[in-house]
């Protein structure tokens, strides 16, 4: 896929912040996500970007502390303060 001159000049300012690798897969999902005119799910900038099967690994990270568990079989529950439901007369913890 070849990228507007000025993209790419955008694109290699953010280069010293990744390694090449990394860079490299960044300037396949930005590419994907400025030729996406569906949603932009990390699969479809792939797919937009013109990159299936020659993309690299990408880990994903995502956090559900305050995500409603119960049972005796999860692992690792806590309690935690839950900003979004609390108000000022009302502390709710999950």
């Amino acid at each position: 896929m070849e990228l507007t001159n000025s993209f790419e000049i955008l694109l290699r300012s953010f280069s010293p912040v990744f390694t090449e690798p990394s860079f490299q897969t960044f300037r396949l999902l930005m590419t994907g996500w400025i030729l996406s005119f569906r949603h932009r799910y990390v699969t479809d900038l792939i797919v937009s970007s013109d990159s299936v099967g020659n993309g690299a690994t990408i880990f994903l990270a995502g956090d559900d502390t305050l995500c409603r568990k119960r049972g005796l079989g999860i692992f690792g529950t806590g309690m935690h303060h839950d900003p979004l439901s609390s108000s000022k007369s009302l502390k709710v913890c999950h």
